[in-house]
């Protein structure tokens, strides 16, 4: 798009910060399962993991811990038959769960998680001074990258910037993009000389925690749910699970899926799932993502069945005229 990356320029990334930002962390040496219930009791994305051995900024953080990392906990027990079924006829609660059920896992250190999904979750920091179309090529080239810390001059980080708030963003803009001919932009050209990436669905008839495994399984971070059909009705994403409460978290996982789905729904979400169709603007995309506050669209066939998903990596590298191949 013309004069896009000159329009990025005379934005910091400071000006993306959320004015409400609130830095939570966790330790190093605190438990896996702490962390993940902080997760879900702050019912927050992801959590910057601190260093107590830090000697100053540079190593202040050894990475991120997020919903995925849940997911990965909440698969690895739920298969355990006779611990879930310990679970739902003793109705413990979290601690006790954690402590006497589970004890091996509670001696894990969330450092230990942190070590084995540099690839599934990489630290990219970004200087709060420089241009905004750094952050962005940073969620459009790095591959699994969903949040940015931001660093001040010290190196210390001031704050995150997510893909939902770039969208938001982005959003905002839309009188400066209207001029740049985003209109102009399809779905279609993000992708033209490279293969969309595969596209994993599940059924609205799999069990919920089934589901998730497929997400689990295939490092994606969400899935369109189809009908018997193959045509979408729904999604699913790992961020629902911050609106299950941690003492449900192991008896809604076992609900079908589409009775999950409809006990987390957020209020105010959209009816419906949203899509779009290779020929939908670049703008209308934008449009569907922030007015529904989604972090994915769906591209779907004249059948409604889908083809490939779309995030903002797809969006951003659309604009700036390149095709992007990023599984989300």
């Amino acid at each position: 798009m013309a004069d896009y990356t000159t329009f990025l320029a005379t934005y910091k990334v400071k000006d993306l910060i959320p004015k409400d930002f609130k830095l939570i962390t966790a330790s190093a040496d605190d438990s896996a399962p702490d962390v993940l219930k902080l997760l879900i009791d702050k019912k927050i994305l992801s959590v910057p993991i601190a260093n107590p051995a830090a000697k100053g900024n540079e190593d202040k953080y050894l990475g991120l811990v997020d919903m995925a990392d849940v997911l990965q906990f909440v698969c690895f027990i739920s298969v355990m038959k006779d611990i879930i079924e310990a679970v739902l006829t003793k109705e413990i609660d979290w601690n006790e769960y954690m402590k006497e059920e589970i004890k091996v896992f509670s001696e894990i250190q969330v450092k230990e998680i942190v070590k084995d999904n540099k690839n599934h979750n990489p630290w990219c920091p970004v200087w709060s001074g420089s241009p905004v179309h750094s952050l962005f090529d940073i969620f459009s080239k790095e591959v699994n990258v969903h949040r940015v810390p931001v660093t001040n001059d010290d190196g210390a980080v001031i704050g995150f910037i997510s893909q939902s708030r770039a969208i938001q963003w982005l959003y905002g803009k839309m009188d400066s993009l209207d001029k740049l001919g985003i209109e102009n932009y399809k779905v279609k050209d993000t992708t033209k000389g490279k293969e969309a990436p595969k596209v994993f669905s599940v059924k609205e008839t799999d069990k919920t925690l089934d589901a998730f495994g497929i997400l689990l399984e295939n490092k994606i971070l969400g899935a369109p749910v189809v009908d018997g059909d193959g045509k979408v009705i729904g999604a699913l994403s790992v961020s629902d699970l911050k609106r299950v409460g941690y003492k449900q978290l192991f008896k809604d996982v076992m609900l079908p899926l589409k009775e999950f789905l409809a006990k987390t729904k957020s209020p105010g979400a959209a009816v419906g799932v949203i899509t779009c169709t290779e020929n939908t603007s670049l703008k209308e995309v934008l449009i569907r993502l922030a007015e529904n506050k989604i972090h994915r669209i769906f591209v779907v066939d004249a059948e409604n069945k889908p083809i490939r998903v779309m995030s903002l990596c797809d969006l951003v590298s659309g604009l700036n005229g390149g095709a992007n191949t990023h599984v989300v």
